[in-house]
């Protein structure tokens, strides 16, 4: 037997090397999981660790020389919208900036910053005009359309993301007795996001098309027409036409890119040789909200009326001026 003494010292120098030990595993269990990875913009991994998590602060209210409180950058992108030009091609950075100003009549009301490639932070002053470009598209340059997304706190240029442009879709073909708003938001689900339906007047005297602002993918192919079941137990179809459409491929319909860009495109005509295109600029609206059927091509030459180009007037042609193989003769009026 050991005495008393030796016995609880023992058993004290025990305890320390458990507690030491306990203390050791707990400072590398903290360590491993302060060790997280992480991907860069390449998709290369890495690992930090807590010297990386240093709080760099920023963000809130901040008080100036003066002792005034001032505003943080947070609270000044709180009016931002972020934009991405929808396109495949190269594009004059500074002339689209200008244009949309223009377009906007806020050549000095708004901050247009690239903030990434092809990536732009849009600053207004007021709500109001940022809520008034936001739903007044779409806005394209060069019949390339921009794409619009509100600001939110924590958004970078890596994790911000576009899937879908609104757009007025025009409707033609509805029979007569399902030609309504209800029936044109109910048309426009299935195309996307319904943003607005247009709601006809009694009072209006033409009715050619609904039309209806839909929010469409830009992963999908945009739809051409679609059948819609009548109250005879018949389907009918109609078909889309749509407003301020911009560059689009006529091969597989995706918008942001034509066919000479188009990958399924390049497949498909080394393979078959000779490629049917089944879309085409038939699909975009002769206006933006045009009220009457488009125009015959030739109508001004059926009714016997002469446009003279260089003095850009309008006359009737006169019999004698109709040959015998029924062509008409353009005569210069100055002669």
């Amino acid at each position: 037997m050991l005495p008393t003494e030796v016995r609880e010292n023992k058993t004290q120098t025990l305890a320390e090397e458990r507690k030491g030990k306990l203390k050791k595993r707990k400072e590398k269990r903290r360590r491993r999981l302060k060790k997280r990875k992480w991907k860069n913009n390449q998709g290369r991994c890495y690992e930090y660790t807590g010297e990386d998590e240093v709080d760099l602060g920023g963000g809130g209210d901040y008080r100036g020389s003066d002792g005034r409180a001032q505003r943080s950058d947070g609270q000044l992108c709180t009016y931002s919208l972020i934009g991405k030009f929808l396109t495949c091609r190269p594009f004059n950075r500074k002339a689209a900036i200008t244009t949309l100003k223009r377009a906007w009549g806020l050549e000095e009301g708004v901050q247009m910053i690239e903030v990434g490639t092809n990536l732009f932070q849009l600053k207004f002053q007021t709500e109001f005009e940022m809520d008034r470009v936001f739903k007044g598209g779409p806005w394209s340059f060069d019949n390339q359309v921009l794409l619009l997304t509100h600001w939110k706190a924590g958004m970078t240029a890596d994790n911000v993301r576009f899937d879908s442009v609104a757009l007025w879709v025009q409707i033609w073909g509805t029979p007569f007795d399902l030609v309504s708003p209800k029936t044109a938001e109910t048309v426009g689900s299935r195309l996307g996001s319904v943003v607005e339906v247009e709601n006809k007047q009694k009072l209006d005297g033409q009715c050619y098309f609904m039309r209806v602002k839909v929010s469409i993918p830009i992963a999908k192919p945009i739809r051409r027409g679609a059948f819609l079941a009548g109250s005879d137990g018949k389907s009918h179809w109609v078909t889309f036409k749509y407003e301020r459409l911009p560059l689009f491929c006529h091969f597989c319909g995706l918008l942001g890119h034509d066919f000479k860009h188009c990958a399924s495109y390049f497949v498909a005509a080394k393979k078959d040789g000779d490629v049917i295109c089944q879309y085409g600029d038939w699909l975009k609206a002769t206006g933006a909200r045009a009220r009457s059927p488009p125009r015959r091509k030739f109508d001004r030459d059926d009714a016997g009326v002469k446009v003279d180009r260089q003095t850009d007037r309008t006359r009737q042609v006169s019999p004698e001026t109709v040959n015998g193989d029924g062509g008409v003769t353009l005569q210069n009026p100055r002669e």
